[in-house]
This record gives structure tokens, sequence and C-alpha cells, in this order.
């Protein structure tokens, strides 16, 4: 996932809708450790597309973008209360569906980029710390 809404909801949860005033505990969706997914940074995901515009030719060509690894939804957690500054945080687990996060949600989800590594490309971060990175530019 380029786009790391997970990160996002849990800021915006701590930010916007005031469980900033109760910063020892977080909601999180799902049951413990939550779904396992693969994160990428936005900047990899630029080189990515810059990459694979440049090499190919005519047509239409698609790509998988993304790392080869995944973390858990409580590794994201960590992440976004580290960069809040935030200690001994209680996460609050919703119990989610079918030990996943919402109704239609992954367990496990994980690209092949097999393409792009043809090409040349790797991402420069794994999972955990594109989520990391993000989680500290957001917390900015």
């Amino acid at each position: 996932m380029a786009y790391c809404r997970q990160a996002r909801s849990m800021f915006e949860r701590f930010l916007l809708r005031g469980e900033a005033a109760n910063p020892a505990e977080l909601e999180i969706l799902g049951r413990e450790p939550g779904t396992h997914k693969a994160y990428v940074h936005i900047n990899d995901t630029l080189r990515a597309i810059l990459l694979a515009w440049s090499k190919i030719g005519e047509g239409v060509s698609v790509f998988n973008v993304g790392t080869e690894d995944t973390i858990t939804v409580r590794d994201v957690a960590d992440a976004v209360c580290g960069a809040m500054g935030l200690r001994d945080v209680a996460y609050r687990w919703s119990g989610g569906i079918d030990g996943g996060g919402w109704k239609g949600d992954v367990r496990r989800m994980a690209l092949r980029v097999d393409r792009l590594r043809d090409l040349g490309w790797r991402p420069r971060y794994a999972s955990a710390e594109a989520v990391a990175l993000a989680a500290k530019e957001l917390a900015r």
C-alpha cells in the first residue's frame, strides 16, 4: 500500500477526533496483532513510477509497486505512537471480522514486484521503515 491508511487513520483518531485528550489508549480495528500488509513509502512509489515510465515503450504496461515483506497493524500502531512521542499506550482492539479489521479486509496482503525488479527497481524502505518514516512525516 503506497498510502498508509492505517497510520493516517490512527493519527486522525488521536489528533482530529479528540483521542489526543486520552493519549494512553488507541482503538484499533481487528484482533491483535491485526492483519499483515506490505507498505511502501511514497518516495519509493514515485521512483517506481518514474522508472517504469522511462523504460516502457508504446502501449500499456501494468506494474505492482510494493515491498517484499509485511508488517502487522500492531507494528503500524507502534510506529504511530512512537512518532508522536507516546509511551505505554494501551491498544483497545475492536474484535474485527473473521480475524481481519473490517468486513472485506484482507488478512495478509503482499504484491509480487518481479516486473519492477526486472527493470532494476528495489524499494529503499522495508514495510516497517516505510511506516515509521511516514509516521514521523505525518507527525510534523
